[in-house]
């Protein structure tokens, strides 16, 4: 494998998949046809003991119902998931619930990171769920773990965790702080999503913690840039270590018309929290169908040179649907 960025080419810097969407295996469909129906944002683990599968997924339906739950699946074969557990936005006193990361920690406890909105504050924040296992997650017993005020920020959600040289990385969705005029301050958490009102933009930050409990705020990773396709946002979807760096697949928008409805790029760096992003002219996933969205990309390999990418996908109804595709990097 070349570790040289400047190098990378034919198959997105030869650590990150190409892949075909159309070619993907649905594994889970909507709960109904039509916009704002839609099963996603995936994060996917292994049980390292048992090594059997597990899915995040999370559910949404439209306005003004939103996120209105997540389920965790189990597979022996990382292909068919049955359902074992499930958390609506009831249960979190929250008005919708966004994409949330699953590992196995390193001290032997299953760690669910989830975001969602804070019916009091009407901000998304992050909580952890701990259990000996994902089916016992008790969510009446989650902790806060990143509130936006406390990194100078609108919201944070979507975070994504990965372990590194022992350390939690959580690359996560941030709703950059703004000053806005007295008749717009209304607005700002009126509806409980500022990442779709407009009045700001949502960058990537970066936090690492030593024990997957307390996390330290390192500041943004990958920002809008004006004059391009991820002009209004930018979110880590998935990293892959390499070389001692990292590669990652994210989610750009490039107005907040298109906030719902992201496309995927790529971006390298030599560190967690320095990174460069490579598809800057354009996306290089999206989806052949509907509005063009491919977004929430987790990657998880299966065995050496083969790798399985789990991806919420537009269809031609508007819908969104969760699949896989299997991609040999050996090719």
């Amino acid at each position: 494998m070349n570790c040289m960025l400047g190098q990378f080419n034919k198959k997105w810097l030869g650590v990150l998949p190409a892949f075909d969407p159309k070619q993907g295996v649905t594994i889970f469909p909507p709960e109904q046809e039509g916009p704002g129906w839609w099963i996603g944002a995936p994060s996917v683990t292994r049980d390292p003991i048992g090594n059997s599968w597990y899915l995040y997924a999370r559910i949404r339906r439209p306005q003004p119902e939103r996120g209105a739950a997540c389920i965790i699946s189990k597979s022996t074969d990382g292909t068919t998931f049955t359902e074992v557990w499930r958390c609506t936005k009831e249960q979190l006193n929250s008005e919708s619930i966004e994409r949330s990361s699953l590992i196995y920690g390193t001290d032997g406890i299953w760690k669910l990171y989830i975001s969602y909105v804070n019916r009091q504050t009407r901000k998304w924040q992050i909580d952890l769920v701990e259990a000996d296992c994902p089916e016992n997650l008790d969510v009446t017993r989650r902790v806060t773990v990143l509130q936006p005020d406390a990194v100078n920020a609108e919201g944070v959600k979507d975070p994504h965790v990965i372990i590194m040289g022992g350390l939690y990385v959580m690359y996560l969705s941030v709703a950059d702080r703004v000053d806005v005029t007295p008749d717009k301050e209304e607005a700002r958490h009126k509806t409980g999503d500022i990442f779709n009102t407009g009045l700001t933009r949502g960058y990537t930050g970066l936090a690492i913690s030593t024990d997957g409990k307390s996390y330290r705020w390192k500041g943004p990773v990958i920002t809008p840039k004006e004059g391009t396709w991820f002009r209004y946002g930018t979110r880590i979807a998935a990293v892959v270590p390499f070389c001692g760096g990292i590669a990652a697949y994210f989610d750009g928008t490039k107005t907040v018309e298109e906030n719902y409805e992201e496309q995927t790029g790529i971006a390298a760096g030599f560190s967690p929290e320095q990174m460069e992003i490579l598809s800057e002219s354009s996306p290089v996933l999206k989806s052949p169908w509907g509005t063009g969205s491919l977004r929430y990309i987790d990657i998880i390999p299966v065995d050496d040179g083969t790798w399985r990418i789990f991806y919420e996908l537009a269809r031609d109804d508007g819908s969104h649907e969760l699949r896989m595709n299997e991609v040999s990097m050996t090719d």
